[in-house]
């Protein structure tokens, strides 16, 4: 899906492959011009530095 995310205080266009709902955090995983590429955060990718991120 697509969508916007907040990361580190910017407003930013996002896709992602699964369903994200608003208010999860996010990892971005990929830069693409100005569309950012997220998953979503669980346990297993949390502290991975890319913090700041919300959907």
């Amino acid at each position: 899906g697509e969508g916007h995310v907040l990361a580190l205080g910017e407003r930013w266009r996002a896709k992602a492959d699964e369903p994200i709902a608003p208010g999860d955090s996010v990892e971005v995983t990929a830069v693409s011009d100005l569309v950012l590429t997220v998953r979503r955060r669980t346990a297993a990718n949390d502290g991975s530095g890319n913090d700041g991120a919300k959907r």
